[in-house]
């Protein structure tokens, strides 16, 4: 029965009964009313908020379902990771391309900078107008000099890259990695110069002592760039064999012996003028030989040795050289002579090794110089010739453009009154010791020589007067001196009447530009070769005086004197010429034009050459002036018995010793003063140690007197 009064009614609400029984008391039927009377409002859709469950040991047994399971979310760790290493990745390869495209872009520019501006000038063969002196020739070729600069296009890429890196390396060096000259070598060199022909006669301070015993350390410089530089060399020269650019070297011949010359030889039409002879080789075949040459050391100067052994055979195998053959078959016959003279100093004095280095030097300069002569004179070198011309006696007599003496036939007077200011300087005696066939040939071609008639071409002229050079100076070193007093007075001649002008009055130098006509460059080149054959005369006159006082001739004193004051007045005359020219402000590599850069290295070069003259003539002077006469032989001079002194009206003691000392040190200081920059470091060396030595001297003298 109270279940039936508990039911609910169908609408939910409780009966009477029910009433009655739950709520026992009043308040609580007004609740129920209450609440019932809320129960009738209309529900509402809001969500009720579910009570927190809470698990029991028996729950947790229990499995959850699917839906209830927790979520762990691992791709968006994986995706962190993968887009991290992703950015790194991208970061890295940009900076690798970045960095391989700047590499690779930096090389590139620096060979095409080597190729456009540093390797660019040259003499373009046939092109007369733009260098009509042959300067360009003289320039350093490296495979394209003779197209007008850089590298022979038909060598292809690997090997002109390796050219352009041999330059990079020579010219921008490796460092020095190992002491080319130790402390102990070093100060035997200074102290033994006995390669010096005047040292026992003049107390072993002569000017070029020292610098002779320099070549003869057997001691490879330790560079690096060069070492480099030459395996580029090396490279680029098989590269170019390949391409079949290489010198035509004849078979059937004898290396070593420059009088060994082929005979017959089978010649193809090659570029860059000649028969059978590549010009682009010659000048790879050059560039390693000088650059071997430099590193110095026995085994690689045979090897440059060789090296100009196969470009002379090359030229010598030419039926008609051209001009071109000419020249670079003199200058391989004068560095074939130079470095048989540096093998020599090798051996020890009195050795057969050293005297037939010595015979080969000799031989190779002659073997170079006679054919040319004789070739431009018309005349044929053969016994007969050689005997008559060393039958032949030769006397001094005045030279038909200056008082320099030389050795002149009689049947060639002097048409020309000598120079008034040196007429009445005594000229010693020349040496009545006779020549060797070969030598009075040569003397005799040289005082015979016709320079108006000649076709020999100016660049021709400047190879010649540098193996004249060469080869005195070698006679010299040998002790030879009567042969290289004969040669030096007749190259002296041979040189004098090559200039235009006197030496003492150089032509102004005018600059050539872009748009300069054919005429002003043809004028700038013209007064060039006036100033570097004025500088040649001053280092002939220098080295004769030096062999006049090694000699002890005569009134050699007085003699010797009046050479080296000329020689000095023409240095200056020729560094106050270039002085005035902006060709020296041109510099050799960078945008410069060709002209430019051409004449602008030789202006350079001349000047270099006339301030290590100029001072070499200045030391001689102060020494002379500093040891003061001498005491002669009986029957020389106007002493009357053995040990006698001369007259020495010349003599200005140590006061004038030490000015000339002092000038000494402005020709060698270089260029502004400044140390390093074109200072010639041996004269410099030697008048500041003469300077040193006379100036107590003359403060000793001025103490006494007070």
């Amino acid at each position: 029965m109270l279940r039936t009064a508990l039911r609910p009614t169908i609408l939910g609400q409780p009966t009477t009964a029910a009433r009655f029984l739950l709520s026992p008391s009043t308040s609580l039927s007004r609740s129920l009313s209450h609440s019932a009377r809320r129960l009738e409002r209309q529900p509402t859709f809001t969500t009720p908020i579910e009570p927190v469950k809470t698990y029991t040991a028996q729950d947790a047994a229990k499995p959850l379902p699917p839906t209830d399971l927790p979520v762990e979310d691992y791709a968006s760790p994986l995706l962190h990771t993968a887009s991290f290493f992703h950015q790194l990745f991208r970061y890295a390869v940009f900076t690798s391309v970045g960095i391989v495209l700047v590499g690779v872009g930096s090389v590139a520019a620096v060979h095409a900078w080597v190729e456009k501006v540093e390797l660019a000038g040259g003499s373009i063969e046939g092109d007369a107008e733009s260098d009509p002196e042959g300067w360009g020739e003289e320039l350093e070729g490296w495979s394209g000099a003779w197209r007008g600069g850089g590298t022979d296009p038909r060598l292809g890429f690997f090997a002109r890259a390796a050219i352009r890196g041999a330059w990079i390396s020579q010219h921008w060096g490796g460092g020095i990695v190992a002491s080319p000259v130790s402390q102990t070598q070093q100060a035997l060199r200074t102290s033994n110069p006995t390669g010096n022909p005047f040292a026992s006669s003049l107390g072993g301070t002569m000017i070029g002592g020292k610098s002779v015993e320099q070549p003869s350390l057997g001691t490879e410089v330790g560079d690096a760039g060069w070492r480099l530089a030459e395996s580029y060399l090396v490279y680029a020269l098989v590269r170019a064999e390949k391409k079949g650019v290489s010198l035509v070297f004849p078979e059937g011949h004898e290396r070593g012996t420059p009088q060994s010359h082929p005979t017959s030889v089978t010649y193809t039409t090659t570029p860059g003028g000649g028969s059978g002879v590549d010009r682009a080789a010659v000048e790879l075949e050059e560039r390693l030989a000088g650059l071997r040459e430099r590193i110095g050391g026995r085994y690689k100067l045979e090897e440059a040795r060789e090296g100009w052994e196969r470009i002379y055979y090359a030229l010598s195998a030419s039926a008609e050289p051209t001009g071109w053959e000419t020249r670079e078959k003199l200058r391989a016959t004068r560095k074939l002579g130079e470095l048989s003279a540096r093998l020599a100093l090798l051996w020890r004095a009195g050795t057969e090794e050293r005297e037939l280095e010595q015979s080969k030097a000799e031989g190779w300069l002659l073997g170079g110089l006679l054919p040319v002569l004789a070739k431009a004179d018309r005349r044929t070198l053969d016994r007969s010739t050689l005997a008559e011309d060393s039958s032949s006696t030769f006397k001094k007599v005045a030279s038909p453009i200056s008082s320099f003496f030389a050795f002149w036939s009689r049947s060639h007077p002097s048409s020309t009154a000598s120079s008034p200011t040196l007429s009445t300087i005594p000229t010693p005696s020349s040496p009545s010791t006779p020549l060797r066939p070969e030598l009075s040939t040569l003397v005799n071609l040289l005082t015979t020589h016709d320079s108006t008639t000649s076709p020999l071409h100016p660049a021709t002229y400047r190879s010649i007067i540098a193996s004249l050079i060469s080869l005195e100076a070698q006679l010299a070193r040998q002790h030879s001196l009567p042969a290289a007093h004969a040669l030096q007075s007749s190259s002296l001649h041979f040189t004098q009447l090559l200039l235009p002008h006197s030496p003492t009055t150089p032509t102004p130098l005018p600059t050539p530009t872009l748009s300069s006509s054919s005429t002003a460059i043809a004028t700038a080149s013209h007064a060039l070769t006036h100033l570097h054959l004025a500088t040649r005369t001053s280092v002939l006159s220098t080295h004769l005086a030096e062999v006049s006082l090694a000699l002890r001739l005569p009134s050699t004193e007085a003699f010797s004197l009046s050479l080296l004051q000329g020689s000095i007045n023409t240095t200056e005359s020729v560094l106050h010429a270039l002085e005035s020219s902006p060709l020296l402000k041109v510099k050799s590599t960078g945008w410069s034009s060709s002209r430019e850069k051409i004449l602008g290295r030789a202006a350079r070069q001349v000047q270099r050459d006339a301030r290590v003259t100029g001072a070499m003539s200045a030391n001689l002077v102060g020494l002379v002036h500093e040891m003061g006469p001498r005491a002669t032989p009986s029957g020389w001079g106007r002493g009357k018995g053995k040990g006698k002194k001369e007259e020495s009206e010349w003599y200005g003691g140590p006061a004038v010793a030490e000015a000339f000392y002092a000038k000494a040190m402005e020709f060698a200081k270089g260029d502004e003063g400044k140390s390093g920059e074109g200072e010639d470091v041996q004269g410099m060396r030697i008048a500041r140690e003469g300077f040193e030595r006379v100036r107590g001297k003359v403060l000793g003298e001025k103490k006494g007197t007070v």
